[in-house]
């Protein structure tokens, strides 16, 4: 199935759009309407399926689905990945510890400082992952991070600074979260593990778990109506 509504088409379409709304490309893509996208083959979840990590970045910044491209993206794509990269520095709870903290640096600026057309995404990831890891071993005196991760590419920067603006934002956004969402991620982000959190709070780990993800989501949704 060819027509104008096959996800073969509906997939270039969103790309383009894609592209354009960033301002990387220029031109006047065709409308992209999610609706559109038939359910036998898999409806808007395929087409977004079929991306590429590069487009999913530019449509989360472009804010054009952002929400539903941040969840393909980090959700669907790459928390399994970061759990296995980020078992190279600990057991498996402080792998997953770890990955979540990636995810929250995504969202509080390295998406930004990440060049599409410079390097493969998941390279990006990875040496962030790998920065963030050294970090924490240093300052828990683990045993230090070697090589464990190989060939990492376009390397970031140690620690981009967010600008006033956007911690006033996320600051802002974090104040409106429901109070279990609101402690998960305050605790987060004081660099506590997902045990001592759940031990605060009187949660489960999956409890925890569970929370972080679902206040990442609605952070990511308040970005994109506010950005």
């Amino acid at each position: 199935m060819n027509g104008p509504n096959s996800i073969l088409v509906l997939v270039q379409r969103f790309e383009e759009a894609v592209w354009c709304a960033a301002g990387i490309n220029s031109g006047t893509p065709l409308p992209f309407d999610p609706d559109a996208c038939p359910a036998e083959q898999g409806g808007f979840a395929a087409v977004l399926h079929e991306q590429s990590d590069e487009t999913l970045v530019l449509a989360v910044r472009a804010s054009y689905y952002g929400r539903e491209a941040f969840v393909e993206l980090f959700v669907n794509r790459y928390t399994g990945r970061l759990v296995h990269w980020c078992g190279a520095w600990g057991d498996h709870h402080a792998a997953e510890d770890l990955a979540q903290e990636v995810v929250m640096k995504m969202l509080r600026g390295d998406l930004s400082s990440y060049n599409v057309l410079g390097g493969e995404f998941r390279k990006y990831v990875k040496t962030v992952a790998r920065n963030l890891a050294i970090s924490r071993g240093r300052k828990k005196s683990e045993r230090p991070i070697g090589d464990e991760f190989p060939e990492l590419g376009a390397t970031p920067p140690d620690d981009p600074v967010e600008t006033g603006d956007d911690l006033r934002r996320m600051n802002e956004l974090i104040t409106r979260l429901p109070p279990r969402l609101r402690g998960v991620v305050q605790l987060k982000m004081d660099g506590i593990e997902t045990a001592e959190i759940a031990r605060r709070l009187d949660l489960t780990p999956q409890q925890v778990y569970k929370a972080y993800h679902a206040a990442l989501a609605e952070l990511r949704n308040g970005f994109r109506e506010t950005g």
